[in-house]
C-alpha cells in the first residue's frame, strides 16, 4: 500500500509487521481474535498501532473483550499509538 511504501522503517522491519492489508488492521484483528485463547484471566494485551487506527481497533477490541478495560494510549505527539486491553474476566 501507499502508506507502507512511504515508511522509513520498512528497511529495518519485516514487511509482515508493517503491512496489515488495505486498512492496515489485518494482523491486529487476527491477534485480537486469537488472544482470548492465550490470555490469562486478568491478563494484559498491548499492541502498537498506527495513529489512524485507534477508533477501529477500539471498537473491534470491545467485541472480543466485552468485560475488559480497553483504551488507546497516545504518543508524545498526542497521536493514538498503543491499544491497551486489561482483561478482567474471560
Amino acid at each position: 500500500t501507499r502508506t507502507f511504501e512511504s515508511l522509513d522503517v520498512r528497511k529495518h522491519e519485516p514487511a509482515q509487521a508493517l503491512d496489515g492489508s488495505e486498512d492496515g488492521l489485518k494482523i491486529i484483528y487476527e491477534l485480537l481474535k486469537n488472544a482470548r485463547c492465550f490470555l490469562k484471566e486478568e491478563g494484559l494485551v498491548l499492541i502498537e498501532i498506527e495513529r489512524s487506527q485507534g477508533e477501529k481497533t477500539l471498537r473491534y477490541s470491545k467485541k472480543h473483550f466485552p468485560h475488559a478495560k480497553i483504551n488507546i494510549l497516545k504518543d508524545l505527539n498526542g497521536h493514538d499509538r498503543l491499544l491497551r486491553i486489561e482483561n478482567t474476566r474471560l
